[in-house]
This record gives structure tokens, sequence and C-alpha cells, in this order.
């Protein structure tokens, strides 16, 4: 029982880290850094969460790729529309 404990604390530090990091993205997007700067800086501030910062990146890349290039969609079994590229879910 008590590993279930520790598995469930680790999964919600990770969802609160993987959230304070995705706030600190946004900033500094909107404070007109690249991504590339963003990543090193949380890497640097973020040691131990390496992994979720490399993630969250990715995620933005393809995010801000699809934004310029637009979404390559496709219709998913209930009618909505899903991008390839991103993971965007249009209805």
């Amino acid at each position: 029982m008590r590993n279930i404990q520790e598995l469930w604390e680790n999964l919600q530090r990770q969802q609160q880290v993987s959230n304070l990091l995705f706030q600190h993205i946004q900033s500094f997007l909107q404070q007109g850094y690249p991504l590339h700067e963003i990543e090193k800086r949380l890497n640097q501030e973020y040691p131990n969460d390496g992994e979720i910062v490399k993630d969250l990146i990715t995620k933005f890349q393809k995010g801000l790729d699809c934004h310029l290039n637009g979404h390559k969609f496709e219709k998913m079994k209930n009618g909505n529309q899903k991008c390839n590229h991103c993971g965007l879910i249009h209805p």
C-alpha cells in the first residue's frame, strides 16, 4: 500500500512541476525568448526535471510549427479532428 501512496505522490509532484514549467514557458515566449534558450534556462533552474522540460518544449515546438505551417488534421471516430503533428483536437 505504501508503494501506491508513493507513486501517487510522485505523479502529483510531476503534474505540479509540469504545470509550473508550462507557465514559465508561456511567459518566456510572450517575452520573446526562443525555445532553445528557454529550454537551457529551465534545465539550469530545474536540473532534476529535464525530462519534463524536454517533453514540454517539444510540444510547444510542434504547436508553433503547426501554427506557422497549418495543422495536418485527420478525422477521429467521434467526429472531431486531430492534428497528426501537434495533437490539437478540433471539433
